[in-house]
């Protein structure tokens, strides 16, 4: 986690994970909208024009513009495995599914006010995460617990991979073997990536989606 001894970098880290929490919730709106209405979970026309207003508006904070879409890929991909497991659930469970459909415009118009606060606090983050050996285990943690079950606990974690790799230190080869060692943020997307292909396979697979 990151140092005691700067409760400004941990002041950041819990900042942009709450960021990254809120919009993580709000994919359980997105799930009912496009449940109830037999839409797919992946709408690739959406994520690529907003990847591409992050990457023209990535410099305006100081942010890598490779940086901040690889960032932003990692909160579809969060908020999809959200949505894929939703969908699981209720096509396992017909009476639990819900029976109001929320506002999917307005819904994205929050997600449109939180991509702006997030890349702020992501370039806000990202300055001293270049400049020093900032320990990120903690980014993938909140304060708030009792608000993310296991499901979205899961896709927080794919939702952080990327900042959490860009942080980790460098590996440092064991005394004992000429192989580099391989720290578990370096594996941690190679996880979330077969984590997310599986659960999107198995939602596309199934009769409301194909």
């Amino acid at each position: 986690m990151p140092s005691p001894e700067n409760p400004r970098l941990s002041h950041l880290a819990e900042t942009l994970t709450d960021l990254v929490v809120e919009r993580l919730l709000l994919a359980d709106g997105v799930a009912v909208s496009k449940f109830l209405t037999g839409s797919p979970v992946d709408d690739p026309a959406r994520e690529e024009r907003v990847l591409e207003d992050v990457r023209n508006r990535a410099g305006t904070v100081g942010l890598d513009p490779d940086a901040a879409v690889a960032f932003f890929r990692d909160q579809f991909d969060a908020s999809k495995v959200v949505q894929a497991g939703l969908f699981a659930r209720w096509a396992a469970d017909p009476d639990g599914v819900p029976t109001t459909r929320p506002d999917l415009d307005r819904i994205r118009d929050r997600i449109d006010l939180l991509t702006a606060r997030l890349l702020q606090a992501l370039g806000t983050a990202e300055r001293p995460v270049r400049t020093s050996a900032v320990r990120t285990e903690g980014l993938a943690e909140t304060s708030h617990p009792d608000r993310l079950d296991a499901l979205h606990r899961h896709a927080l974690q794919i939702a952080t991979r990327s900042v959490r790799h860009r942080a980790a230190p460098p590996s440092r080869p064991s005394v004992t073997t000429d192989a580099p060692a391989r720290s578990s943020c370096a594996v941690a997307p190679q996880v979330g990536d077969s984590a997310v292909r599986s659960q999107l396979r198995g939602v596309r697979s199934g009769r409301r989606l194909s």
